[in-house]
């Protein structure tokens, strides 16, 4: 693992980046590939996770890159409306996706929950793909529905207590889309309104949780562990005895380091929060 200043050299800024592509986008607004750009690129799906960023600059860019494309994305749908040989066939999904996020927004420059900025994002990949498992079930979601709530999990309570034969793929998508990204307070609202934080350590603790199950559920906590006011969230609900039963596991277990860590991590943020407290 390089060090940080390493690993900070070879990373773009967002806002360089976002800009860059706005300004790429502007000037070839009427030569824009569409498969090309969703088939061969994932700049759609990198400003989407931008709308979860901190920096209203950065959503800019990004709301306005969307803009653009769901525009192109509209044209599309308008020149191919009675033609047979549309290029781009999975445009309308993609579009419905992104209709479905865009009127959801209320507000400019609106900061979205990184569960929410993932699920779409992850999204776009499933729209493409008609032979994917979840693509009947994300069709089914987002037509039975104006809009994204953004303030609620989307597919959380079908997917992750699916009775289907491929329970175990829905499962372990939802469980990824939580682990994925960057999370903040809103995020934290989101998993408390579905009880998401109950049903994780409930499964990690049921027979159900394997070698494949175990360590996407600890990155999920471990994502969910990086939003400012999670020491506290996640403290409200037992999770530090529960990481510490799991930290004590069998000598056996290889994700012992991982769960040692976040506990750490948890004990000294909830410390340092405290100690700044000023005293009464």
């Amino acid at each position: 693992m390089p060090g940080d200043g390493e690993y900070d050299r070879k990373v773009y800024d967002p806002a360089f980046v976002l800009a860059a592509v706005e300004h790429c986008l502007a000037l070839n607004s009427r030569r824009l590939d569409l498969k090309g750009l969703f088939s061969n690129t994932k700049i759609v799906q990198y400003a989407i996770r931008a709308l979860a960023s901190a920096c209203p600059f950065v959503r800019s860019k990004a709301y306005s890159i969307l803009s653009r494309v769901f525009a192109k994305l509209e044209y599309h749908a308008s020149k191919y409306a009675h033609n047979v040989k549309d290029p781009f066939p999975q445009s309308q999904e993609i579009a419905t996706l992104l209709r479905c996020l865009k009127r959801a927004i209320t507000a400019p420059e609106q900061r979205l929950p990184g569960i929410i900025a993932a699920f779409v994002s992850e999204g776009l990949g499933i729209a493409q793909r008609p032979n994917h498992r979840l693509y009947p079930l994300m069709n089914k979601f987002l037509l039975s529905r104006p809009c994204i709530d953004l303030s609620d999990v989307p597919m959380y309570y079908s997917l992750f207590n699916s009775g289907t034969p491929s329970y175990r793929t829905e499962r372990m998508w939802i469980l990824r889309i939580l682990g994925s990204g960057d999370r903040s307070d809103l995020d934290l609202t989101l998993l408390s309104r579905r009880h998401v934080y109950g049903y994780l350590m409930a499964l990690s603790s049921s027979p159900m949780s394997d070698d494949v199950t175990e360590p996407v559920l600890l990155k999920a906590f471990s994502c969910i562990a990086n939003a400012p006011n999670a020491p506290t969230e996640l403290g409200r609900r037992g999770f530090l005895h529960w990481l510490q039963r799991l930290a004590l596991k069998a000598p056996g277990f290889e994700h012992t380091s991982l769960a040692i860590d976040m506990l750490f991590s948890l004990m000294n943020d909830e410390g340092a929060k405290v100690s700044h407290e000023p005293k009464k």
